[in-house]
């Protein structure tokens, strides 16, 4: 069988169809520093139109990933994990339309 990228555009309506109070985050390309005080209730919420721009901003111009790690706080990840029928967090590599990278968290079903 072949592989063919699947329409973003088509993609991107199933997932919100799936989850109508999905939740996107962004992290940062910033290491934490170990100065910095983490609670795990930091806010990365983005909206939709703005995960799918920086994914669009990524696959229009796809580098290796820059991203040598990220902070995602307890918080937001049971939010997205306490959503109905979600059974796990899928990333995607994305750009900020300043070029800086991140990743975009998205809670999915089972289909």
């Amino acid at each position: 069988m072949g592989t063919r990228e699947p329409n973003f555009a088509i993609f991107a309506a199933i997932v919100v169809a799936a989850f109508a109070a999905m939740v996107f985050l962004t992290a940062s390309h910033d290491a934490l520093s170990a100065r910095q005080r983490v609670t795990g209730n930091e806010d990365h919420a983005i909206t939709l139109d703005e995960a799918v721009k920086y994914i669009q901003n990524f696959k229009s111009n796809p580098t290796a990933p820059s991203i040598k790690g990220a902070f995602f706080g307890r918080g937001i990840l049971d939010k997205i994990l306490a959503q109905s029928g979600c059974l796990g967090i899928r990333y995607y590599y994305a750009k900020k339309d300043d070029g800086s990278p991140t990743v975009i968290l998205v809670g999915v079903d089972s289909s």
